[in-house]
């Protein structure tokens, strides 16, 4: 989930169209220390005190509903027998 969290930030931050400051940095995820001293513009993403809120937490599904429909977009395959076999969607 940090690595999910930590892509997303660095794909915000890499996207085209940045200023040019911004776009120039150099984006790291390290823990900054007593000798942090960098030579370039960087942006230090280290996630501090990161906890989790066990009030959100559920173990319930959950299903997002469109227009009052749930979408569905799943789709299986069957392997095929020796003699044939088919591909289904669900």
């Amino acid at each position: 989930m940090i690595q999910d969290l930590s892509q997303t930030l660095r794909a915000i931050l890499t996207q085209p169209g940045l200023p040019s400051e911004l776009s120039a940095a150099h984006i790291v995820f390290d823990r900054p220390g007593d000798t942090f001293n960098p030579s370039q513009t960087v942006i230090d993403l280290f996630l501090y005190d990161l906890r989790e809120n066990l009030e959100l937490r559920s173990n319930d599904s959950a299903l997002t509903r469109v227009n009052g429909a749930v979408p569905t977009c799943a789709r299986s395959w069957i392997p095929r027998p020796s003699k044939g076999g088919r591909r289904r969607s669900s």
